[in-house]
């Protein structure tokens, strides 16, 4: 999934999916400046967990919801 968080002018996409390849769920962060960061977890329970908190985190540094999420066509995991 794709998150898409506002504050003023500056627009965060975050993306969550599993790496098949690697086989570890990762949370990917699109900053305003361009760069990205890749965080990377074996298990989903830390993944779900990192997830929450990122996002009470972008809500407690005054960050919106710009959209609802978007679904991605890949990045699931299979098998």
């Amino acid at each position: 999934m794709i998150w898409f968080f506002e504050r003023g002018t500056d627009t965060l996409k975050i993306e969550t999916r599993f790496n098949n390849d690697a086989r570890m769920y990762e949370l990917i962060w699109h900053h305003p400046d361009g760069t990205r960061t890749v965080e990377s977890f074996f298990h989903e329970a830390e993944f779900r967990q990192r997830s929450e908190e990122l996002e009470a985190r972008l809500l407690d540094d005054a960050w919106q919801p710009a959209s609802s999420p978007q679904l991605l066509r890949d990045g699931w995991k299979v098998g």
